[in-house]
């Protein structure tokens, strides 16, 4: 027997074996503490977006909404929406980029539309020029140089702008709602108006200007109430809630909120 032999030693099977479930044990949970962290990241990412875009979107609505001018101050102006659609005359005041209508009054639309047909429907602003709409309702044919608009005629850009745009608010490009990446596909579970009435003191499912006798008639509602309802990457709805002083209307505050008067003021 060689001398050094007996002083040799070895690991037995059961060591060898605790040592592979202890490894096995600190891996798996090494790997549950990542991909816990890891997927709440996503999700944190996804809300992130999906909140910041439906703030966005009410916001634009308010802006716009915020803009419609009074029936009274000018040809035919009108104000009219139900729950699913509002349409109302504003300024634009001009901007850059090709999808734009040239500066002067413009009818805004906002609406819910499906028109790719894929089954779920797309938050539409629509802008049209209201002097042409005038004028097609009138049979006028107008050119660049009789637009009532008095436009630069060396500005053509603002010359040869598009009479109308449509365009989706919230667009979900085909298949990227397969793509994996937060805030690529924000589909839309619905949208609702209401129109607060402060003379009549309610809160009204449409609203027309030109209805006569409905106490609507060469009037703007006060205030309008803006729902919008998104649906996240895991299916679960998301309301976007507000409402929207119309100051044109009146100058009181959004209604159902008290505010002191100082009656010296």
């Amino acid at each position: 027997m060689i001398p050094w032999a007996k002083d040799r030693r070895g690991f037995t099977l059961i060591e060898i074996m605790m040592a592979v479930f202890i490894f096995g044990f600190i891996a798996v949970t090494v790997y549950g503490v990542l991909s816990r962290a890891i997927y709440a990241r996503s999700v944190g990412e996804e809300r992130a977006e999906l909140y910041a875009q439906g703030r966005e979107s009410v916001l634009r609505i308010v802006n716009d909404v915020e803009g419609a001018l009074l029936p009274l101050s000018g040809d035919r102006i009108y104000f009219a929406g139900d729950a699913q659609r509002v349409e109302f005359v504003a300024i634009n005041r001009g901007g850059h980029g090709l999808n734009r209508v040239r500066p002067g009054q413009v009818v805004v639309e906002y609406s819910l539309s499906d028109p790719d047909g894929r089954g779920y429907p797309q938050l539409i602003r629509g802008e049209r020029d209201f002097q042409h709409m005038l004028d097609e309702a009138d049979g006028v044919q107008r050119n660049n140089e009789e637009s009532k608009f008095d436009l630069d005629d060396s500005n053509d850009i603002d010359a040869n702008a598009p009479t109308e745009v449509f365009l989706p608010v919230l667009e979900c490009a085909p298949g990227s709602e397969d793509s994996g990446i937060p805030g690529s596909c924000t589909r839309i579970a619905g949208m609702q108006f209401k129109f607060y009435d402060d003379a009549a003191g309610e809160w009204r499912t449409a609203w027309d200007s030109f209805e006569e006798g409905s106490g609507m008639a060469d009037r703007i509602p006060d205030a309008v109430e803006i729902l919008l309802v998104l649906i996240d990457e895991k299916g679960f709805e998301h309301d976007f809630y507000t409402v929207a002083d119309l100051p044109l209307a009146r100058a009181n505050p959004t209604p159902g909120e008290e505010e002191d008067v100082d009656d010296g003021a």
